[in-house]
């Protein structure tokens, strides 16, 4: 279950108890590895410096270091607002909106009644440095679906962003954040030197409360099989992530994020219970700078199907110990075929990288260029050889993320449009083809400043100024035609329903600028 699609809101009491259970426990450790062992050992111990260690001057250190961490890191976390319009008059305004009162754009509560096609969520957000620009790192499931994302900073600035790209397969999201000066950014720490024991603070909104800031340990590290995301490779630990902290990173002691936290296993009453997985950076950086670079993710594909070795299967397969995947099924004219690999193979090493389950190959291969090469130890029998495997390109989900065709023309509001074909008219439940497509928004556009509803992608344009709209060229010609800061009322139609909102064209000074 992921921290922004928790089960519920914990009692008082039980968050109570946890939040006394993590200092108790804080302490407990500080103890145990600093006070226990001197008086172990009689006065006679001493660490391996020789010298006398002086508990509260190390607790001193500890603590101011971990103070630091904070301040320097805090800038650089942001909340997310993410705002989704619901246009099926069907719904009750209770069914719509989420319960309880939500922390608006500005900070004040909104009044569940006063827009019910209204819905808010919150989630985190890391603010780090990919290819030379400053971008928001944050999960796909935060910003997935919804109409309007907004940014907010520690120091109150709010910008409202774009996605850039996002891989579903990973659950993260790179977000652009145009118009914004001087953005901090956090440090990239190497999550492959992680150490099960090492001290993290995990920083976010958890239930819309910003920069909350909680410490733990790394419970395990190459966690998988938990059913959560398609590729997995998870940081476990015990400092307390909720939801709302989705997005938010996971830092080491030198201030470096090392993860995003992104899910949490918990009971029915919801909330913290000391289990909590963050994805590690060294997944997440590749994937968004092909994100940035390319526009979509390739991953790399070998055509097999493969499987854990047990003991028992070691001892069948004559093998000295578990180690390795043995492969039972290959692709016919797939890559795997193609290097020579056989079903009964069992893979122990793709070049430097030894093959300890069928995860570990999983992600390694998926990680993988297209089109490289890769050297594989395979054992045939009682025969250890090597194989040059082409890896293939790996078919792309119905979600992946596809940028705006740079073809498209962006307008004087911000939007790309094309034609309603027939094929898409019965695609989308139109009942004949005309009007104007939205393939994409500009974060900040006239289009996204729209009321009572921002205009989105999906959208079709019927009628401006009560006129109807034959097509895409059509409606950028009755576009020219409109005065500097006119209000223009349209017709649009979304998820088979109907709507008006009035668009204000840009002054006579303003020009919106084609998206990066």
């Amino acid at each position: 279950m992921t921290a922004a699609r928790g089960r519920g809101i914990a009692t008082c009491q039980l968050f109570a108890r946890s939040a006394a259970a993590r200092s108790v426990l804080t302490v407990a450790v500080l103890i145990a590895l600093f006070i226990i062992p001197h008086f172990a050992h009689g006065a006679e111990w001493k660490p391996r410096h020789q010298e006398p260690l002086d508990v509260r001057r190390f607790a001193s250190e500890l603590n101011a270091a971990m103070v630091d961490v904070v301040e320097n890191s805090s800038p650089a976390v942001v909340s997310i607002v993410t705002t989704k319009f619901d246009f099926d008059p069907g719904h009750p305004s209770g069914s719509i909106l989420p319960s309880g009162p939500q922390n608006g754009p500005t900070g004040a509560a909104e009044d569940p009644g006063s827009n019910p096609m209204r819905k808010t969520g919150i989630g985190s957000g890391t603010l780090v440095n990919l290819l030379g620009d400053i971008y928001v790192l944050t999960n796909f499931h935060v910003v997935h679906g919804v109409d309007r994302i907004l940014v907010q900073l520690q120091d109150e600035r709010e910008f409202e962003a774009s996605v850039k790209g996002w891989d579903s397969k990973v659950d993260i999201a790179v977000l652009e954040v145009p118009g914004a000066e001087d953005l901090p950014s956090v440090a990239i720490g190497s999550s492959e030197k992680l150490r099960v024991g090492e001290l993290v603070l995990a920083m976010g909104s958890p239930f819309g409360l910003p920069h909350t800031v909680t410490i733990g340990i790394v419970s395990a590290v190459g966690r998988y099989a938990q059913g959560i995301e398609e590729y997995e490779d998870f940081i476990q630990t015990d400092a307390a992530i909720n939801r709302g902290n989705s997005g938010g990173p996971l830092l080491n002691l030198k201030g470096q994020v090392v993860g995003l936290n992104t899910a949490i296993r918990t009971t029915h009453m919801g909330g913290n219970v000391g289990i909590g997985f963050a994805i590690p950076m060294h997944m997440i950086v590749p994937v968004a700078e092909q994100l940035l670079s390319e526009g979509v993710v390739a991953r790399g594909w070998l055509g097999t199907s493969v499987q854990n070795i047990t003991p028992g299967l070691a001892r069948a397969f004559l093998m000295p110990n578990a180690t390795g995947v043995v492969v039972t099924a290959i692709t016919p004219g797939g890559p795997a075929e193609r290097g020579g690999l056989s079903r009964g193979d069992i893979i122990l090493q793709v070049d430097n990288s030894k093959i300890a389950n069928a995860n570990k190959l999983r992600n390694l291969i998926a990680a993988t260029r297209p089109g490289s090469t890769v050297k594989m130890a395979v054992v045939r029998g009682r025969r250890t050889m090597a194989l040059l495997v082409t890896v293939g390109q790996g078919p792309f989900a119905k979600d992946e993320f596809r940028p705006p065709s740079k073809k498209e023309r962006w307008t004087g509001l911000g939007l790309t449009i094309q034609d309603v074909t027939a094929d898409i008219a019965a695609a989308i439940g139109l009942s004949e083809p005309g009007g104007a497509l939205i393939t994409d928004v500009a974060a900040g556009s006239p289009a996204g400043r729209a009321r009572p509803v921002p205009l989105t992608r999906g959208d079709v344009i019927l009628e401006m100024q009560r006129i109807p709209v034959r097509g895409a060229q059509h409606l950028r010609a009755m576009l020219k035609t409109s005065k500097p800061d006119a209000r223009v009322l349209l017709f649009i139609y979304r998820k088979g329903s109907t709507l008006f909102t009035v668009v204000t064209m840009p002054g006579s000074s303003q020009a919106v600028s084609d998206p990066k």
